[in-house]
């Protein structure tokens, strides 16, 4: 390992350039979204939550890097150097395994897919966890890497610590349960169109797969229920409550998947079309990967490659629901190993690919600009409310009903959490009081309040109204729609 990284030292430095680049405004500006601004506020009650839903590694980390201040800037650029460092580890797998990957030039284009991807942009726009998820991401990848050794040289050293890294990393975010078997997908697929493995190296990586796969996953299942059991942490429906085959008619249920599969491979949002530019390009590529194999009656691997273009909506078959765009987390990797995969040296490949790694990179910029302006807009109608009603707060909370954007609608491009207000969170503002405090504004939340004092508002104007404002004896209400 050591010596490959030495023999791509000065691409590995361009690329590492090229990832700071592609969050370059994150990087160098000052801001947060959702989530991080109730975690600044509720950081023991985000912590619990976390727990609840078997997030411990996470909860680990963050007890771990607790001694040193929250820090946005620091965040953003350890997030950064260790997403660096989880893109190469992973390509150093393929590498490792398959000899067709020991190319710089494949190299340096998986890496641009995946510095460039706007999904692990919105993953990691979640600042109060994305050190801890990039970390663990690599944490992840150097598991698969001992696996690796332990599949091909049979060295015992590593068992111990490719289950913890994979144990780990399940119990930082369950994204990486997917993650590790779509690289294990992967990695089969290799051995099965590499004629130097026999059938009986196959079917020794598959039960050492299923092994390893088998005992983290057990391990992090009992840990968590340990966990929730020690802290007596109160039960936690998120995620069983993202399930819709429990709560949707199955018809709802079928509709919702084609819509991921419209909305991953031909259309996210109409405002960054380009982000599926090179999504829709795989799936010719992929297709046309299968035509040749079935036209060489290779029916196998054209199966195993038509299960690719299902890889990435996995979660979405499980779940019945529409997954947010940020959880594709092994999407990207799928994308790149596709296309590295093939013959590099024909320019007008080359070109499609350089074209849709560019036009990824203006998403994430226009996504990065949004997201901070919309920050800058927050600051600014936070600020003129306070100073409106902080004379009124001494003996009262401050409670938000409606909601409103800070900014006007289509003023600037949202993603699918990036560019979203404070003030209008997915058409609440539960999250306003929350993000003042953030700010450091003196006052006291009553969120539990909100429904009654929706009633209490139902006739009064909307904020910026002079009378958008009711002060009662315990609240200071705000009408914002």
């Amino acid at each position: 390992m050591k010596s490959w990284f030495s023999l791509n030292r000065k691409a590995l430095f361009l690329l590492f350039f090229f990832f700071c680049l592609c969050y370059g405004i994150k990087l160098c500006t000052y801001s947060y979204a959702l989530d991080t601004e109730f975690f600044m506020v509720h950081k023991e009650a985000m912590l619990l939550s976390w727990l609840g839903i078997s997030r411990f590694s996470l909860v680990f980390l963050k007890w771990l890097t607790s001694i040193f201040p929250f820090s946005i800037f620091l965040t953003n650029w350890f997030t950064v150097v260790f997403f660096f460092l989880a893109s190469c580890f992973t390509y150093y797998n393929f590498a490792f395994l398959c000899s067709k990957f020991q190319s710089t030039k494949k190299m340096i284009f998986f890496l641009l897919f995946l510095g460039s991807s706007p999904i692990y942009l919105e993953q990691f726009n979640f600042t109060l966890q994305s050190l801890e998820i990039s970390f663990c991401f690599c944490l992840l990848q150097i598991g698969i890497y001992s696996f690796l050794n332990y599949f091909m040289k049979g060295s015992k050293k590593y068992v111990f610590l490719s289950l913890f890294c994979i144990l780990f990393s399940f119990g930082a975010y369950q994204s990486f349960v997917l993650m590790f078997l779509t690289e294990m997908f992967l990695f089969f697929y290799l051995l099965v169109i590499d004629k130097k493995w026999k059938k009986d190296d196959i079917f020794k990586f598959l039960k050492y797969a299923f092994l390893f796969f088998f005992l983290s996953f057990l391990g992090y299942y009992f840990i968590g229920k340990l966990v929730i059991s020690i802290f007596s942490v109160p039960p936690n429906h998120y995620l069983k409550d993202q399930i819709g085959w429990f709560t949707n008619p199955f018809w709802v249920s079928i509709k919702n998947i084609l819509k991921d599969v419209e909305r991953l491979y031909f259309g996210y949002r109409n405002e960054v079309w380009q982000f599926t530019i090179l999504n829709t390009f795989f799936v010719i590529v992929l297709f046309y990967k299968i035509f040749l194999k079935c036209r060489d009656k290779n029916y196998f691997v054209a199966f195993l490659l038509f299960l690719f273009f299902f890889l990435p909506l996995l979660m979405t078959f499980l779940l019945g629901n529409a997954s947010p765009i940020r959880s594709y987390f092994s999407f990207p990797i799928l994308l790149a190993f596709v296309f590295c995969q093939e013959d590099l040296s024909r320019k007008w490949y080359r070109a499609i690919l350089i074209v849709g790694i560019f036009c990824q990179f203006a998403v994430m910029w226009t996504l990065e600009y949004g997201d901070y302006i919309r920050f800058l807009k927050d600051k600014e109608m936070a600020s003129h409310i306070y100073e409106t009603v902080k004379d009124d707060l001494s003996l009262r909370a401050l409670v938000f009903v409606g909601s409103l954007s800070s900014f006007p609608q289509g003023s600037i491009v949202q993603g699918e959490a990036m560019g979203i207000s404070f003030f209008n969170h997915y058409g609440l503002s539960d999250r306003a009081s929350t993000f003042l405090k953030s700010l450091g504004y003196d006052l006291v939340e009553d969120r539990e309040f909100i429904p009654e004092a929706t009633i209490l508002m139902k006739d009064f104007p909307s904020y910026p109204d002079a009378n958008s404002i009711l002060i009662t004896d315990s609240h200071v209400i705000v009408k914002l729609s």
